[in-house]
Order: structure tokens, then sequence, then C-alpha cells
């Protein structure tokens, strides 16, 4: 009896993992790996939808070689030691370390 009753709750247990969905995408797998890389993943609801659009990605866009044009990397080093610190850190790299179209 007690068998027959451990191998119903195995089947039930089993059967309910099966059909549970997907809770991790693809979108976020990826930013698991690319943010943790660097950094403790931030779940998304840690910011309002603009601060992540018009400050955070943008920024850690540019630590991923991302910029909306020149200009924009070259503002990043400051002029002297300090900056070419950073250069050789490639802190703000020269090419995408990440595909684009899967950053965008």
């Amino acid at each position: 009896m007690i068998r027959s009753l451990c191998c119903c709750i195995f089947l039930i247990c089993l059967f309910a993992c099966q059909n549970l969905p997907n809770s991790i995408s693809e979108t976020e797998k990826s930013a698991r790996t690319y943010c943790g890389s660097c950094h403790a993943y931030p779940e998304p609801d840690l910011l309002d939808k603009a601060t992540w659009d018009e400050y955070v990605l943008p920024r850690m866009g540019y630590m991923m070689g991302i910029y909306p044009n020149d200009s924009v990397r070259n503002s990043l080093l400051e002029e002297g030691p300090g900056g070419a610190l950073v250069e050789g850190a490639n802190i703000f790299p020269n090419e995408p370390t990440i595909d684009t179209t899967l950053w965008e």
C-alpha cells in the first residue's frame, strides 16, 4: 500500500515537472550570461523601463564596444595617463564584444 502511494506521488511529481513552462527565456539566458560575466545579474524590475533604456543599457553597451557613433567612445577616454590606462584595459573596446543583433 505504501509502495503504491509512493509510486503514485512520484508519477504525479514527474508529470507535473514535465508540464512546467520554460521559466527562463532565451533573452534572459543571454542577459544572465553577458551581464553576469562582469557583475551580479540585475533583475529587470530593479529599475523602470525608461531608466534601463535611456541610462543603464547604453552605458553597459559602451563596455561591450557598442556606441551610437565614434565620438561617444572618444569622449569616454580622458587625456593623459588615466585615459591610457582605460584604453590599455580595454574597458571601452573599439569593436563590439557581443553580437549587435543580440544586444538590440
